[in-house]
């Protein structure tokens, strides 16, 4: 039990009952709350999850995230969870922040590619296009890293 009464409390949000989409948040007696990793689950449409994905916590309330390494089932989410509000610190490995950069600009790359080809498919349906989600003109990556 912490200082505080409360008790420190780890809750996996990703990554159970399957091996993509690593997310744990720790949260500290003192009150802090701290991301383990924001990772994308693999195997999906990259458009129909950046689209629809609700974070199940609370992003104004995350004081840190702690990244264990570059790979996009650890790390994927993180364009969008800046682009939805997060201005914390990420905390990771120099070499980890370095790969960072080069595995976050490949998954837009294959994001926008996805969206492309679920565009051209809508248009020949005559539906909408669909507008880019999750990302600020790149300018998520690398910030404070």
């Amino acid at each position: 039990m912490g200082s505080h009464g409360r008790m420190n409390n780890l809750a996996f949000l990703g990554a159970a009952k399957e091996v993509t989409g690593s997310c744990y948040l720790l949260e500290i007696a003192s009150g802090q709350r701290i991301l383990r990793d924001c990772g994308m689950r693999q195997g999906n449409s990259q458009v129909a999850q950046y689209r629809h994905y609700k974070f199940p916590f609370s992003i104004g309330a995350i004081d840190a995230l702690v990244l264990s390494h570059a790979h996009i089932d650890h790390s994927g989410l993180l364009p969008l969870l800046v682009a939805r509000g997060y201005r914390g610190p990420v905390y990771c490995t120099e070499p980890t922040r370095e790969l960072l950069d080069i595995m976050l600009r490949d998954a837009v790359g294959l994001y926008l590619r996805d969206l492309e080809w679920e565009n051209k498919r809508r248009h020949t349906a005559g539906k909408a296009e669909l507008e880019i989600v999750g990302f600020q003109a790149q300018g998520t990556l690398g910030r404070r890293l």
